[in-house]
């Protein structure tokens, strides 16, 4: 039941993945199957697919701890990879004294700081492991801005800690489909959250100028911030932009799919809903940007086009499309090799998540022989030089 509705709610984001790897064209390094599965058991109330993951490595223990969203229940469960046992579980109040709303994002700073977004109001909340104490921080987003978005399954966008300074994506909140180009090249796609004032300021990067020059498109972004700085990349743009700083020039980076050829497909103001879900679901795009700061690498997860012929399968590719490739880019945007994966193996790509071994995807696909609903199970996949 729960694996239901939470993936009635993962149909409104579209893209969870079905994906078996294919063949590698002139990559310098390559992304390999390994043996390793890891399988971590579930109680009834926790589906085995999450909504926001997120490894932290804890350096004093020297263990990986990968905490996962059970949005179901409002709580925040903790689980060691090495024993691949459920080791921690915080459950929060959604209201009342102690109710921190709805969590829809998290971010662990240490384990005795764990950042709390709730998918609405201009509000954030700080605990820690054990969820005795909370504190509210309230912040002032610009006009016209929406909420911090922080997210994990679909464009993905972590939130990072900067000398007091949270910097997280946020949204222009107008109707992108009235927008043209030149407007769009004016708004602002993140910002820094002074946590002691709580005020917000915009960093100073917008959308490309050229985004929409040609065709409407949709107007979602994938970031990664790291100390190595914020990368964005956007649905329909074969461009990366890279600012190392919150204040720093971005820089425009060439780094096409191979997979990703031809003209961007229009978003279709003028159909109805069926054209656009065909449109989301369908179209040639690109998808999360992921840093591995393991191995100083981005991952950048691409959806080539596809055709289907019925509702259902139009349904299905938005849950599960059926192909995608990785691309594996270096810490100044090289291009270091692609990795295609094609429908014979069904993969999920919405949840996954870098360990110090590699890039994990889940395999709780309904036609991945290796799923089970009492289990939350992830393939690795190791970097070959």
């Amino acid at each position: 039941m729960y694996k239901g509705l939470q993936l009635t709610l993962l149909f409104l984001s579209f893209f969870v993945l079905d994906a078996c790897q294919g063949d590698n064209k002139a990559s310098f390094v390559s992304l390999i199957a390994s043996e390793e599965l890891l399988s971590f058991e579930l109680d009834g109330s926790t589906s085995n697919i999450s909504t926001f993951l997120e490894l932290y490595y804890d350096e004093n223990a020297n263990r990986e701890l990968l905490f996962s969203l059970n949005q179901m229940n409002n709580e925040v469960q903790v689980y060691d990879l090495e024993s691949q046992q459920l080791i921690n579980r915080m459950p929060f109040d959604v209201e009342g004294e102690r109710g921190v709303g709805n969590i829809s994002g998290f971010h662990v700073q240490n384990l005795d700081s764990l950042f709390l977004f709730p998918n609405n109001g201009n509000r954030l909340f700080l605990t820690d492991s054990k969820a005795e104490e909370i504190r509210r921080i309230d912040y002032r987003v610009p006009d016209g801005y929406g909420n911090a978005q922080v997210t994990s399954s679909y464009f993905s966008a972590n939130a990072f800690l900067q000398s007091g300074q949270l910097v997280v994506k946020t949204l222009y909140q107008g109707n992108y489909s009235n927008i043209n180009n030149q407007e769009l090249g004016k708004k602002y796609l993140s910002s820094a959250i002074d946590l002691s004032s709580g005020l917000a300021e915009h960093i100073p990067i917008t959308y490309p100028e050229d985004y929409m020059e040609d065709v409407k498109k949709h107007f979602q972004f994938s970031l990664s911030t790291s100390d190595n700085g914020t990368v964005y990349s956007f649905w329909a743009d074969h461009e990366l932009y890279l600012m190392k700083t919150s204040t720093s020039e971005r820089s425009k980076i060439e780094a096409a799919s191979q997979y990703l050829g031809g003209e961007w497909e229009a978003l279709p103001l003028g159909g109805d809903r069926l054209d656009r879900a065909r449109y989301f679901a369908t179209s040639a795009h690109y998808g999360n940007i992921i840093y591995d700061p393991f191995r100083s690498v981005y991952y950048r997860f691409c959806y080539p086009k596809v055709d289907v012929s019925s509702d259902e399968d139009l349904r299905m590719q938005a849950l599960y499309p059926s192909t995608f490739s990785v691309m594996i880019l270096d810490k100044e945007l090289n291009v270091l090799g692609e990795e295609f994966f094609n429908k014979d193996v069904k993969l999920l790509t919405s949840n996954v998540f870098v360990g110090s071994k590699g890039l994990y995807i889940s395999v709780s696909h309904p036609d991945n022989v290796l799923n089970e609903e009492a289990y939350m199970r992830f393939k690795l996949y190791e970097l070959k030089r």
